[in-house]
This record gives C-alpha cells, sequence and structure tokens, in this order.
C-alpha cells in the first residue's frame, strides 16, 4: 500500500512539474521593467540604459524598460 502512495505522489508531482515548466517557457510576455532608484540623467540611469540596450541578447530577446523613480 506505502508503494503505491509513494508511485502516485511521484506521478503528481511529475505532472505538476511537466506543465509548469511548459507554462515557465512563455514567462515574461511583457517587457521587463527596470526601475532605477535616482533621476534621469545620472550614471545610475546611464548604466541601466546601457544594461537595456544590450541585455535582450542575452535574455532570448526579451525588451528592458528603464523606469526612473527617484526617491524610490
Amino acid at each position: 500500500m506505502e508503494l503505491r502512495k509513494l508511485a502516485l505522489a511521484s506521478t503528481a508531482a511529475l505532472a505538476a512539474f511537466t506543465f509548469g515548466a511548459a507554462n515557465a517557457a512563455d514567462f515574461p510576455r511583457k517587457p521587463v521593467t527596470v526601475v532605477v532608484g535616482y533621476g534621469a540623467g545620472g550614471g545610475t540611469d546611464s548604466y541601466a540604459r546601457a544594461l537595456a540596450s544590450v541585455a535582450p541578447e542575452y535574455l532570448n530577446y526579451q525588451p528592458l524598460v528603464v523606469v526612473n523613480k527617484p526617491g524610490g
């Protein structure tokens, strides 16, 4: 009886992992937002924009959007 429970639990875990992996392949569907906690025009903003221009090559062509939120 214990072996049957173990087999059922492992089958359920495998099914959950398989369906989760299939859905994760589409993630993310929207552009990724990079929040910069400083105002526009500073060094941090320049670094974030340089990162956003190069990163899509390495992130499966997922666009990055830089948003400045001073004091954030």
